[in-house]
């Protein structure tokens, strides 16, 4: 039997998947959303992590797989929607995915996928991006993941690190509160002069905090991302996203939706990405959080006027956005488009325009 990780967002839904799987003989612990699950997955170390691919936080589905797939590359994760599209097939398919299962479906189907997880067999091994501590409140070390201590085995052999604080020169134990805030350099306790950088979370309400390793040559730019998911923060120096309300990108070319996502996740936006109208339709009718939606202007000319107000007839104060190569054409043509981007466009600019249009309407 298994150690199952259930995610969703809805109360009911939740607790029927968690009845059903203890039912077989499972160990079924819930979260209601993505920062649960992420803070909940790295202490658990579950085997099976099944999680929904809409949650009502700027953390999704995907993002908790790709998170605690860094720390615990064991774990093995399936993905449930009822919204399937090639986009996020072929997400989830980078993403380690074992079994992708479309809502609704049967107990059966439940119990078919987590027993294929059962005896799956990995033909590669996979090691974690990131070095994790679990410490708790009195400083000890409750756990680390495989990369982690692969770090702790590079000390003076003579080193018990139980303890957080036993790893670094007596005057180079790192400030964790600092570490909040920013990448704290520290000297460890190995046989050779190294330099470690930690980065730490807030203390949960236990008292423990993760805490992230890195040794000096390694680049915290390329898992900064992560990290920040991981860890509760958001990176430096980037332009943060200033809403709450989430993005829909629908968008027919997988190379612009990949694109487009990637430059809104990393402001920290809420956002789903598909390739046709009727997927949009239906997210818009389901997530009452989605409030704007970014288009490829050209598919508004293929399909005309009607795709504006099939959007706005689905929901009501939608702000539309359009991308195109000609701004100021596209503009004169279609009047009803709320916004405009050039096809090469920076965060800041869709920012601007939204952060726009709300002081319009704060000003009615």
């Amino acid at each position: 039997m298994s150690r199952i990780l259930v995610v969703d967002d809805e109360d009911a839904y939740r607790r029927h998947l968690q009845l059903a799987l203890s039912n077989e003989g499972h160990e079924v612990r819930t979260a209601a959303n993505g920062r649960e699950a992420i803070d909940m997955g790295t202490r658990l170390r579950p085997d099976v992590l099944l999680t929904d691919w809409m949650l009502r936080d700027d953390i999704h589905g995907l993002h908790v797989v790709q998170v605690l797939h860094a720390v615990w590359p064991e774990i093995r994760a399936l993905l449930m929607t009822a919204f399937p599209s090639e986009h996020l097939r072929s997400e989830a398919a980078k993403s380690h995915i074992l079994d992708f299962i479309e809502k609704p479906f049967g107990l059966e189907r439940l119990r078919q996928a987590v027993a294929r997880t059962e005896h799956h067999e990995e033909t590669t091994q996979h090691f974690g991006s990131l070095a994790v501590l679990l410490v708790n409140r009195a400083g000890r070390i409750v756990n680390a993941n495989e990369r982690a201590t692969d770090m702790l085995a590079t000390l003076a052999p003579r080193q018990q690190p139980e303890r957080f604080v036993s790893l670094f020169h007596a005057d180079a134990v790192p400030d964790l509160d600092a570490a909040n805030d920013r990448w704290v350099a520290t000297r460890p306790l190995t046989p050779r002069p190294t330099r470690w950088y930690v980065r730490s979370q807030e203390p949960q309400v236990d008292g423990s905090r993760l805490i992230v390793l890195q040794v000096a040559d390694e680049t915290r730019l390329a898992s900064a991302g992560l990290i920040g998911m991981l860890l509760g923060f958001s990176p430096a120096g980037r332009t943060r996203w200033p809403f709450e309300q989430r993005v829909l990108v629908i968008d027919p070319d997988s190379l612009n939706r990949t694109w487009f996502v990637s430059i809104l996740e990393n402001s920290g936006a809420g956002c789903y990405a598909v390739e046709n109208l009727e997927q949009g339709k239906r997210l818009l009718a389901s997530d009452p959080d989605l409030k704007f939606a970014l288009v490829d202007c050209a598919r508004l000319t293929r399909e005309g006027q009607p795709c504006v107000e099939q959007l706005r007839a689905t929901r009501d104060g939608v702000v539309v956005v359009a991308v195109t190569d000609n701004p100021e054409r596209e503009q004169a043509k279609y009047a009803d488009i709320d916004f405009f981007l050039p096809a090469i466009w920076r965060i800041e600019d869709l920012i601007g325009l939204l952060t726009q249009n709300e002081a319009e309407d704060a000003d009615k």
